[in-house]
């Protein structure tokens, strides 16, 4: 089993700002990526039972919340106001990530594990606010893929997703690619092969909490880390050594980091799953 780092969600590069920790809820809320020709916008998407993910934009005042939602991974069930058939969990990639991910031999039983940037956020006056000086990486979701990667060329099935939704948009050079979720769980069968995180401290990678790239990129893992690394970030001033932990600064280039079969990372992985699944 290979275990994949994958970043995803807003960012200052794609959104213009993290996505919302709401502090007093304990709710990790990776908005999805902005981009024009996809099938939903944000009005269509569900923050609770009151707000749609733009109403929460709104309050946050992000400025991209006109745009379509690049619902990828859609891996969040409840993000949308009536699921049905066309909705299925899975994970699209393209272009050089996709090219990293097949040289990586990604496929079938591997899992992925979703982190992005994120910011505290409360409510101020019935308002959601974002809290300056909070910002840092966490892991906000995981997929364990189920089927082999497939090239998507057309969509037979008329799906959702934005990789079969938007596949005109990708020409044969990309290698347009899904992967598919698991049903459940391989190593735990009682839980779904997909699905978000509520906030827990074990989530958190950012080693020291700012808004700046050189503080959150900054990032703490089990010291076994250091003596099997993941790809992506081959420089050796990007690893160090501290206590009982490994200290990476994570390429701010780059979305996939994978971790090939090594049995300390899958446990590791799977217990982050199996505790806040």
């Amino acid at each position: 089993m290979k275990i994949i780092l994958s970043r995803k969600g807003f960012d200052k590069g794609a959104g213009g700002c993290p996505s919302p920790y709401i502090v007093d809820e304990g709710i990790l809320y990776s908005i999805p990526i902005p981009g024009e020709g996809n099938y939903f916008s944000y009005k269509d998407l569900k923050f609770n039972d009151k707000l749609s993910c733009y109403d929460l934009m709104e309050q946050l005042k992000i400025k991209c919340r006109d745009s379509n939602a690049h619902t990828d991974p859609d891996i969040r069930y409840n993000l949308y106001y009536s699921p049905d058939s066309k909705w299925k969990p899975m994970f699209g990639q393209q272009g050089l990530p996709q090219k990293h991910l097949a040289k990586q031999g990604v496929g079938k039983g591997d899992l992925f594990l979703f982190y992005g940037l994120f910011q505290e956020v409360k409510q101020i006056d019935g308002i959601y606010c974002f809290i300056p000086g909070t910002t840092r990486q966490i892991i906000w979701g995981y997929m364990q893929v189920g089927a082999e990667p497939k090239l998507v060329t057309e969509n037979p099935e008329n799906l959702y997703h934005p990789h079969y939704y938007g596949y005109k948009n990708y020409n044969e050079k990309s290698k347009n690619t899904v992967y598919s979720a698991s049903e459940n769980l391989s190593f735990a069968k009682s839980l779904p092969g997909y699905g978000v995180f509520n906030y827990h401290p074990s989530l958190v990678l950012s080693k020291e909490v700012g808004d700046k790239a050189n503080i959150y990129n900054v990032c703490k893992f089990p010291l076994h880390f250091y003596e099997h690394r993941m790809t992506g970030n081959h420089a050796e001033w990007r690893w160090k050594k501290e206590d009982e932990n490994c200290i990476v600064t994570i390429a701010n280039r780059g979305q996939e980091f994978v971790i090939h079969d090594d049995e300390q990372a899958i446990d590791w992985a799977k217990n982050l799953i199996m505790n806040n699944a």
